[in-house]
């Protein structure tokens, strides 16, 4: 008997009404003021990958080398590739790893403030599935400026541009939180000014700092520790049904139970409201007049993007009209060729009866093969009967009505054809006259282009300022409505915490039913990856809500209870097994790329640590797509484990760059 397939389930918010005994409409309202969404569909997976990476600046008091310097390391691909050098660290080999993360997540993560100081350009070229993505910017007084531009089939376009760290962490997040389909993981905290509960959300920073693994960092997953934010990310990178919206019902719970605790604080409207409005209609007013001095001479991002998108539409316009231009040339140039083969007919066929008529003037008296003279009864019978005296033909019904038939015709298609070429020939220059508008057109609309990113800069003055203003103006009308007394507030007909109970009970029953098979082959994964890497005596492994449950020589363990050696294996065992588990079912959210700054610091013996590097070369090569980044001041140890092109190692100055 074939199986049954699984009946649909109830759309999620009238489940959550009929348990709730409540109207739909009081659900779809709550979840519209708590910006609470329904279930995301899991992203086809697409992974990320480092093209080139550059940097440069001067070095100055290094232990090393000072003076300018450029690191470029380009052609990147898939794969392992390493920064190695032979038992000598600070050189660098640290370095190119965080410049790669601060340039990929918009903020340094463990870059020294001494070696951020040497960097003043950074550029970086990455692709996400097929398309090309750039990140260059300059950093001076640990200001970064720069630019995210796409760059798809010879044309670059500036997608963003940032100023201060800030902005380039705000531009990072909207491009990888949309590409990788990753959704905000919401938490609550106090707020140090009022002592009310505030919601704050984790983003691409923390995601991005899960790509990093270094040292005996007690996280198992990025480099937050708390609320157990490395088992929320799991979820969301191996896409797990109703985990993102699980996450948001609970952190909704946590904010409206903390707000209905007395001890939570109360707000102090009163303290310093006053003071707080006049600073903030400074504020506005400043904001104004800098947008004034600014004018209104700065393109807004929607009229450059639509003027790119003519620019799309006007190529594909161009190259169709050179395909009927093209068509249209062949069409005049056979039909010029018919016209001239007919005319060479006709003028044939008009030679011929001009001879003709030479010809049949002349009396011939003897024959022309042997000069044999006619008889005087022959030619008098040409004369009389018009029988003809060379060969004895009745000339006098002769061929000059076929004939003149003939040319009639020859004469007619001559006519015909040169009036076709004439309307060919039309078509062909109203076709020629067309190209030549699209492409007039095309070229202003990308002169128009390169005139509006050529005032980029007052573009993200102006934007700066609105977003300014518009900050400041939010400011001051929740400041003027603390001031005003409170209103009565009706009581709800239904409470709204017990309505978000009710929807995180199904959500969670959701998830560990449609999440069952997704949890038990990332468990098996990891268990075979990490097995690999050398952890002996490994038999099992569980990842649960706040732990990692192993059974290691038949014995039940817990990830705090293992070795430096073997937390490093997990921790890396647990990335590679995302990024497998994705790449054979299709669907997940992690970027593909990993960074592992210094394996050899974690107490592994010389043939542990080859055999587990050996053993990720071999996974990085079957996966395809996966890219793993290592540096280690063991080179001599490591370097044949690596393709031997996949290597950055120290120049003749003996440092990286």
């Amino acid at each position: 008997m074939a199986e049954m397939n699984p009946a649909p389930l109830q759309p999620f918010k009238q489940a959550v009404a009929e348990k709730a005994g409540v109207e739909q409409s009081v659900v779809d309202l709550l979840f519209s003021d708590l910006r609470i969404s329904e279930e995301k569909s899991s992203r086809p997976v697409e992974f990320l990958t480092v093209r080139r990476l550059m940097f440069s600046g001067e070095k100055r008091d290094s232990k090393l080398t000072n003076g300018p310097y450029t690191f470029e390391w380009k052609d990147l691909r898939p794969g392992l590739w390493g920064v190695l050098s032979v038992g000598i660290n600070q050189i660098g080999k640290s370095t190119v790893l965080e410049v790669l993360l601060w340039a990929l997540r918009g903020s340094p993560r463990g870059l020294k403030p001494e070696v951020r100081a040497w960097i003043t350009s950074v550029d970086l070229e990455f692709t996400v599935g097929a398309d090309h993505y750039r990140v260059t910017f300059n950093d001076f007084d640990n200001i970064p400026r720069g630019s995210l531009i796409l760059t798809n089939r010879g044309i670059a376009r500036t997608l963003d541009a940032f100023d201060g760290e800030e902005q380039f962490k705000a531009v990072m997040d909207a491009l990888m939180m949309n590409r990788f389909g990753l959704q905000p993981i919401p938490n609550v905290r106090q707020d140090s000014a009022s002592g009310e509960p505030a919601e704050y959300s984790h983003a691409w920073s923390a995601y991005a700092a899960s790509m990093f693994i270094e040292g005996a960092h007690p996280a198992i997953l990025g480099d937050v520790t708390m609320g157990a934010l490395w088992w929320r990310m799991i979820l969301l990178f191996v896409g797990l049904p109703y985990a993102g919206l699980l996450m948001s019902l609970r952190n909704a719970i946590a904010l409206e139970q903390a707000r209905r605790d007395p001890s939570g604080g109360k707000h102090r409207a009163d303290q310093g409201i006053t003071a707080d409005i006049r600073r903030l209609e400074e504020e506005v007013a400043r904001h104004r007049k800098t947008l004034a001095e600014l004018g209104d001479g700065a393109v807004s991002v929607q009229r450059l993007d639509d003027l790119t998108r003519e620019n799309v539409r006007l190529a594909k316009l161009e190259i169709e009209q050179q395909d009927q231009v093209a068509n249209a040339s062949r069409a005049v140039a056979a039909l010029r060729a018919e016209r001239d083969e007919a005319r060479t007919v006709l003028r044939r066929l008009e030679e011929g009866t001009a001879a003709r008529r030479v010809f049949s003037g002349l009396k011939p008296v003897c024959c022309p093969r042997c000069s044999v003279p006619f008889p005087n009864d022959r030619a008098e019978s040409e004369e009389t009967e018009g029988r003809c005296a060379v060969c004895d033909r009745d000339s006098a019904e002769n061929d000059e009505a076929s004939l003149q038939e003939t040319l009639a015709a020859a004469k007619e298609r001559v006519a015909e054809l040169e009036k076709f070429e004439a309307s060919a020939t039309k078509t062909l220059k109203e076709r020629e006259s067309e190209q030549q508008r699209i492409e007039r057109q095309r070229q202003e609309n990308s002169e128009t282009i390169n005139s509006l990113e050529r005032n980029a800069e007052l573009l993200t003055q102006r934007r700066k300022a609105d977003e300014d203003l518009l900050k400041a103006l939010g400011a001051l009308e929740d400041r003027k409505a603390a001031a005003k007394p409170a209103e009565p507030v009706a009581e709800p007909a239904h409470d709204p915490l017990e309505i978000l109970k009710v929807a995180e009970k199904i959500a969670d029953q959701r998830m560990k039913q449609a999440g069952a098979d997704i949890t038990k082959e990332l468990d098996e994964e990891v268990l075979v990856v990490a097995k690999r890497f050398g952890f002996r005596g490994l038999e099992s492994v569980s990842i649960q809500g706040n732990a990692i449950k192993l059974k290691v020589s038949g014995v039940t363990s817990s990830w705090s209870n293992q070795t430096t050696g073997q937390k490093l294996r997990l921790r890396i065992a647990l990335v590679v097994a995302m990024i497998r588990l994705a790449k054979r079912t299709g669907f997940g959210h992690h970027p593909g790329v990993l960074l592992i700054d210094s394996p050899g610091s974690e107490e592994l013996s010389e043939e542990d640590l080859l055999a587990m590097m050996s053993e990720i070369a071999q996974v990085a090569e079957e996966s395809g797509s996966l890219q793993i980044f290592v540096s280690s001041a063991r080179g001599e140890l490591l370097s044949p484990a690596f393709p031997t092109d996949n290597l950055k190692t120290p120049g003749d100055n003996g440092s990286i760059f």
